[in-house]
């Protein structure tokens, strides 16, 4: 399998917005590999992970807000990239091998993820991750929810069988691991990734799963207080054309998506710390899978106390997938592919007056490093 990339974008604003458990055999320990390259950076420095390829070479590289490459390791093709948070930036080998770039340039592997179904989500400290498993057929799937930890062992926490459905992890948001259903053979087109049914949350530290939205909302995002963004009636087939803010213990809100130009939404995040609440939402149009076609892209601001949607940024870029996208000066990771309209290719941060600021030539950011990881999640 080729490396690759899961995202879900949303492009058309910016929202400021258990079972038992049980040891999962098999758990490795951590260990470390030579080094694939010196470190610059310091521990506080804020530093983007990029899946980036040049020619036909995958390669995962730590690079500073100013441009400058501290960290690279080259990929295998059937390798792919998982997500960054403390000092590390994780990928996935093909037989299932975790593996973590650290900020000091050397690479060291972190376990084995047997069975994995989809991506993993990876803590914002880097010390836990949570993923899924997935065995059987067509008309008898058994999926799991695991969570590991750096040096200790795997949990998993919840099991299900079920003809259709497998579980799918979603993000590590501001407020915990989420992860969803998904159901298997759909062959899905959207710039944003995967659809996805009923979602849950987990708690990081107990490893207890609470319900949060049934099928009829696909999960968005979800803030830290407990807010969650989601779109209602959405479908393989037939996207939502609205979101629904759904604040703890308080009334829903539906807010249209009215624009002409996009059908798909998607890479939604809430902009930390905003006083009224703001969401990035990637906006695009249908696309056929295989390598990126040019095709309509706008990254939006969704203000949640008027309603208004307004784009940020020129056309052609893609908003970064989750809540680490904001930068501490209020600024938005994004980026462009190649062959995509509107400027060059690259990494982008986009200031909140719409300016942008090329950070690298290429690749896609697949998180932020801010320093050591911290105890467990």
């Amino acid at each position: 399998m080729a490396a690759r990339i899961t995202r879900l974008v949303l492009v058309a604003g910016l929202l400021a917005l258990t079972a038992c458990q049980q040891p999962l055999a098999g758990a490795t320990a951590p260990s470390a590999v030579p080094a694939t390259s010196a470190p610059t950076a310091k521990p506080s420095q804020t530093v983007i992970a990029i899946y980036d390829i040049i020619g036909t070479t995958p390669t995962l590289r730590l690079v500073t807000l100013d441009g400058q490459q501290v960290a690279s390791t080259p990929l295998a093709p059937d390798a792919s990239v998982a997500g960054a948070g403390g000092d590390v930036a994780m990928f996935v080998e093909a037989r299932g091998t975790l593996k973590a770039l650290r900020l000091n340039g050397s690479v060291m592997s972190l376990g084995t993820l047997t069975g994995r179904n989809g991506p993993v989500a990876v803590s914002p400290t880097g010390g836990a991750w949570m993923w899924a498993t997935l065995s059987g057929a067509a008309g008898n799937y058994s999926s799991s929810i695991v969570l590991s930890t750096r040096g200790g062992s795997d949990r998993a926490l919840t099991t299900r069988s079920s003809p259709l459905l497998g579980f799918w992890p979603y993000r590590w948001t501001p407020g915990g691991p989420v992860y969803a259903d998904q159901r298997m053979g759909i062959d899905w087109h959207s710039p944003f990734g995967p659809p996805v049914g009923a979602s849950w949350r987990v708690d990081a530290q107990t490893g207890q799963v609470s319900s949060l939205l049934p099928d009829t909302c696909q999960i968005a995002d979800l803030a830290a207080d407990g807010t969650m963004a989601c779109f209602p009636s959405a479908t393989p087939f037939a996207p939502s054309r609205s979101i629904r803010l759904q604040p703890p213990g308080g009334q829903s809100r539906d807010i249209p998506l009215t624009t002409a130009t996009f059908d798909r939404w998607g890479a939604v995040s809430f902009k930390p710390g905003s006083t009224v609440t703001v969401l990035a939402i990637g906006s695009g149009t249908v696309v056929s899978p295989g390598p990126p076609t040019d095709h309509p892209l706008q990254i939006h601001l969704l203000n949640a106390a008027t309603g208004a949607l307004a784009p940020l940024g020129p056309a052609g870029l893609e908003p970064a997938d989750g809540s680490w996208a904001w930068l501490q000066d209020g600024s938005l990771l994004a980026y462009r592919q190649v062959g995509i309209s509107g400027g060059a290719p690259g990494v982008y941060a986009v200031t909140p007056d719409g300016s942008t600021r090329r950070v690298y030539p290429s690749g896609i950011p697949i998180g932020v490093l801010t320093g050591p990881p911290g105890p467990g999640a």
